[in-house]
């Protein structure tokens, strides 16, 4: 009878080990690079949220997960987002946590959500000045947080959109005794007059070549611009 007991008593705690082996391990998995922000993985015919470019998302349904990749069609065309750039919709009523100063992603219309940093929190609203300019006011239930990457994305934008606006009303001012050289960060004046940013690749006799950090195409200006 001791001897059946102790039996019955050293199955139980392996099987409690068991059990807890497999929460672990599913805890694990959960916090691993196939899951979204929110810790729920989407499956096929699940509606979902993903990173279109820099700070524009979009919603889609998920049609396949192959390996590090998810398809998802999106309106008439099917994109092919990193597992990390996918993320849950939250749900209706769904009350964020936000705060000001957070940057975050907020739906803008259509499937078509952008990001930005909060600027007010009601019980009712969350107010988000977009990235591209503009603010906007949201239902808590219309707020995506996301990965850290996609927040350094956004708030890059938001500088470089910040530093435009000012460049169109004022003009910078040259550091004294400052002499340009290669790999410098710097601003350079468009030919339309607004000032934009840019890194310096060479420095000329009378010029410098520049790279416009806006996408637009390389060129040189004069030392004084």
């Amino acid at each position: 009878m001791k001897n059946l007991l102790i039996i019955v008593c050293v199955s139980l705690f392996l099987s409690g080990c068991s059990a807890m082996a497999e929460k672990n391990t599913g805890e694990s998995k959960s916090n691993g690079d196939s899951k979204t922000v929110s810790g729920a993985k989407a499956q096929p015919g699940d509606t979902v949220l993903f990173k279109s470019g820099p700070v524009n998302y979009s919603e889609g349904k998920v049609e396949k997960l192959d390996g590090g990749k998810y398809e998802i069609r999106s309106k008439d065309s099917i994109a092919k987002p990193n597992v990390g750039d996918v993320y849950a919709l939250p749900k209706a009523d769904a009350k964020t946590d936000v705060k000001v100063g957070d940057f975050v992603v907020a739906f803008n219309y259509e499937i078509y959500w952008e990001g930005g940093e909060v600027k007010n929190v009601t019980d009712d609203l969350v107010e988000v000045e977009k990235a591209s300019g503009g603010e906007i006011n949201v239902a808590h239930d219309k707020i995506v947080k996301v990965s850290p990457a996609a927040i350094a994305d956004i708030k890059k934008s938001v500088e470089i959109k910040a530093f435009e606006d000012l460049g169109k009303t004022k003009k910078p001012v040259l550091p004294a005794n400052w002499k340009p050289k290669s790999g410098d960060k710097i601003a350079a004046q468009w030919s339309f007059g607004s000032w934009h940013p840019a890194d310096l690749k060479h420095v000329n006799a009378n010029d410098v070549d520049i790279e416009w950090k806006n996408g637009w195409k390389n060129g040189n200006v004069a030392r004084d611009k």
